[in-house]
């Protein structure tokens, strides 16, 4: 944001009276008259184009700038919502809702959370609401449960209530275990309905514990006799023989507004031609950083004289960018289409 006022006898009346259109570089001299430091760090840190494109009105709510009718909508309520001022219950449920989607443990357990406390479930206390069938219970398999959980003492026909007491006074790993349990007794509820029998809630309890810990363990990363994860061996494929592998990685510091790139060109015979490392300050995503890479590269390659050029790059969002020429005008997409 500029918050530096212009004087009334400056000439600048347009950001293009900012950059040098022939070394395509901001005028320094021209920044640091009109601008704070702040404001100068930020300016720099917007890369220019190298293609010369026209400006153009984006849209900064959506990945590749272009207005969508959701997103229009969304930032209608959020305004709404705003005007309106946050309650203390809405920011409560908020988080309450964030709670199953942090749960450490498998899509299809926070799933059956989510729809549980939307009342999506054929409950026993939501068919009750329907008259369906009579009050009917699962303590037999919460007793086997942590000594906090059989303290609990809330009694609600909407397991959003019941989900937000527990929220509230459980630890997370108890409340995944509870998460886990939950599923295991709809599922046994299930089952018994087609007929496969009541499983004997200790079995139930015991299958919930031995799936959260199965997670846990999948979770770690595998590790050799000596205690060391395995060493992962990259390949590296040939390019044709007139032609140029050019690898580039990008590292970003969100902190400092900076990325860092790499590259490297080698030839078919695995021999390195031409090496580059470039520090630049980039106020943007993790996308925006590795589009910067590729842009970089591709002068790079160019300066060298190289034509017959394949890159090769482990941001599959750029490398698909590169590959389909879809219509993005954020500044990654940007950044894209002069790399092309």
């Amino acid at each position: 944001m500029v918050l530096s006022t212009r004087d009334d006898e400056c000439w600048c009346e347009k950001v293009s009276g900012l950059i040098d259109p022939q070394r395509l570089e901001w005028k320094d001299s021209l920044l640091y008259e009109l601008f704070d430091q702040q404001e100068i760090e930020n300016i720099k840190a917007i890369p220019l184009s190298t293609g010369g494109r026209e400006d153009r009105l984006v849209w900064e709510l959506t990945n590749n700038g272009l207005y969508t009718v959701k997103s229009g909508y969304h930032l209608s309520k959020k305004l709404d919502r705003e005007s309106e001022g946050e309650t203390s219950d809405r920011n409560k449920n908020k988080l309450i809702w964030k709670s199953i989607w942090k749960l450490d443990t498998t899509p299809k357990t926070k799933m059956l959370i989510w729809w549980a406390c939307n009342e999506a479930l054929p409950t026993q206390a939501n068919l009750k609401k329907r008259k369906i069938v009579e009050d009917n219970s699962s303590k037999d398999v919460w007793n086997q449960g942590g000594e906090k959980v059989q303290k609990m003492s809330h009694h609600s026909d909407f397991f959003f209530d019941i989900w937000s007491i527990t929220v509230a006074s459980i630890d997370p790993p108890d409340l995944t275990e509870i998460a886990i349990t939950t599923r295991r007794i709809w599922t046994r509820r299930n089952e018994f309905i087609h007929g496969k029998g009541l499983k004997h809630p200790t079995c139930v309890y015991q299958q919930a514990k031995t799936e959260m810990t199965d997670y846990m363990e999948a979770l770690k990363e595998p590790t050799t006799s000596n205690g060391k994860a395995p060493a992962k061996t990259p390949t590296w494929s040939r390019p044709d023989a007139e032609g140029f592998k050019v690898n580039w990685d990008s590292a970003i510091n969100l902190r400092e507004g900076k990325i860092g790139i790499g590259v490297l060109i080698r030839d078919h015979q695995g021999r390195v031609i031409g090496a580059l490392h470039a520090n630049r300050p980039l106020k943007g995503s993790s996308f925006d950083a590795e589009a910067y890479g590729v842009l970089l590269a591709a002068i790079f390659c160019r300066d060298l004289g190289l034509k017959s050029i394949y890159l090769e790059g482990d941001a599959k969002q750029v490398v698909d960018l590169l590959k389909n020429h879809k219509l993005n005008w954020s500044l990654g997409g940007c950044l894209i289409g002069d790399a092309r």
